[in-house]
């Protein structure tokens, strides 16, 4: 099973730990399940409370500064511009992996198992395989050679791998899952092995507060982000696969040459080489650069300008930056079609993957529709027939996610009922159904909730381009909760002052 991880995000350039659930094999036995993984209950809580907690100063551990300095020394650039990283190995611990091929023998052979009782899953599954094997980002190694015979440095770890199926997927519809955290013989795991990485990415929130300054914005993704960076050959043998496409052949070893999905230092290893690539490329297109550094979160771009001319520019720098260091975009979309127009007219020229989207789009955990230029929250599906327990009541409140605060008199109501099921927590177990009068309470704001779905958003916060901008603050409290807004008050040369929240 793989790794969930959920990122606790924190202002730019501070440091932070990405916490993960991780879910074991038994050494001695596999069990093939099915199912949806979703994150825990404690983890949506932390994530609903954290929403509006100002951020801490970043500490600087010896481990973030020792990740650093080996990416700092060690990363190099091929001659298509395309970047090399050393994984960052605790050394103490590479001496402590075990036999790790049994449980990825076994891993395999139950998923051969559901590729026979699901050929479309065989026939995608392999079709990624030799994807990833054709450009280059993975490669087959000899199964009877011992793993000193190609890299004496390190022995070989072998990664257990599964699929992930998202049906609402645009570009992917299938992904395969590499488990970093499946324990060895010695019950030691590659994740255990490397180093997590500092936290070096910006704050999404203001990246939010950003984006909705600029009159004309843009939005696209990396197309795959992660597998666009080599690892160095004297560490590619810790990221090891099986792999057959027929029952009737041999197991084939396959390793992985680039930063994998699934590894503890893959979320640093990524954006730590985009920030590199606008460190280094970045004074030949600054824009594009500034968008990097301040309006990029992992494999998103978030950014704009205020004039169109300048839009336009922006987007020829960000496909050429991004080309310097062996990315593509996709997935593109913007408040103005004539912004869309161009990437599609220059799409063959830069990036021939391209994808125009002017549908409604998720951005930032926000559901952004460019046509209208408005934010919508999202607000978790109404459920019939929910046996209310206190584990599914706080699980629905939690999946409110509300980054700016919009929704905060109505989510203050949520939260004061939560203090409720605390208070009354030697009475109310997990899952045993609330009482009556706190049912009836519940009921009364779930069955209106999904009115939320309706409130628009203003993205921009002007009317047009300001020429003098105030701030202006308010607050209140009672005895059971406080709040605060802020407006931005814009003055214009030519017509009324507005306001937004």
């Amino acid at each position: 099973m793989q790794s969930l991880y959920h990122n606790t995000v924190h202002t730019s350039n501070n440091f932070h730990t990405l916490t993960h659930t991780d879910y074991h094999f038994n050494k001695n036995s596999v069990i093939s399940a099915h199912i949806t993984c979703e994150q825990s209950c404690d983890e949506l809580l932390k994530r609903f409370w954290e929403q509006e907690e100002l951020k801490s100063s970043p500490i600087l551990t010896p481990e973030h500064i020792f990740c650093e300095e080996l990416y700092k020394s060690t990363t190099t650039r091929d001659p298509t511009g395309r970047f090399t990283v050393k994984l960052p190995i605790i050394q103490d611990k590479l001496d402590q992996l075990g036999d790790s091929y049994s449980i990825a023998q076994k891993c395999f052979m139950s998923l051969e198992k559901r590729f026979t009782n699901n050929p479309e899953l065989h026939k995608q599954y392999s079709e990624f395989i030799d994807e990833y094997i054709n450009l280059g980002h993975a490669s087959y190694i000899p199964t009877s050679s011992s793993p000193s015979d190609t890299q004496k440095e390190i022995k070989r770890f072998f990664l257990p791998h599964h699929a992930v199926i998202k049906p609402s997927s645009v570009s992917t519809k299938l992904r395969v899952v590499f488990n970093g955290s499946s324990q060895s013989s010695t019950s030691v795991s590659l994740n255990e092995v490397l180093h997590e990485g500092p936290n070096i990415y910006t704050d999404l929130i203001d990246i939010i507060l950003r984006y909705r300054t600029y009159k004309y914005v843009l939005s696209c993704d990396l197309i795959k982000m992660f597998r666009n960076i080599n690892i160095d050959p004297s560490h590619c043998n810790l990221q090891c696969i099986l792999w057959r496409a027929s029952p009737n052949d041999d197991l084939k070893v396959i390793r992985l040459n680039t930063v994998t999905y699934g590894t503890r230092s893959a979320p640093y290893l990524a954006f730590r080489t985009l920030l590199e690539l606008a460190h280094q490329d970045g004074h030949i297109y600054p824009l594009a650069a500034k968008c990097i550094l301040y309006q990029t979160f992992m494999d998103d771009v978030h950014c704009g300008t205020n004039s169109l001319s300048e839009a336009r520019e922006l987007c020829n720098q960000l496909i050429s930056l991004f080309k310097r260091g062996g990315f593509q975009l996709h997935k593109w979309s913007s408040n103005n079609p004539q912004i869309l127009q161009d990437v599609e007219r220059n799409k063959s020229q830069h990036s021939p993957t391209s994808l125009i989207i002017g549908d409604e789009t998720s951005t930032l955990g926000l559901k952004y529709e460019p046509a209208t230029d408005t934010f919508k929250v999202n607000i978790p599906s109404q459920q019939c027939n929910l046996h209310f327990t206190k584990r599914i009541v706080l699980s629905i409140i939690a999946k409110i996610y509300d980054p700016l605060g919009y929704l905060s008199p109505v989510t203050i109501t949520a939260k004061l009922f939560m203090q409720q099921l605390w208070k009354e927590s030697s009475i109310i177990q997990w899952d045993t159904p609330l009482p009556k009068h706190l049912l009836q309470q519940w009921l009364s704001f779930y069955d209106n909730i999904q009115i939320l779905k309706d409130i628009t958003i203003p993205r921009y916060c002007f009317s047009d381009i300001p020429n003098e901008i105030y701030l202006v603050g308010y607050c209140d409290a009672s005895l059971v909760a406080y709040g605060a807004c802020v407006y931005i008050v814009a003055h214009y040369p030519n017509h009324k002052p507005t306001s937004n929240l």
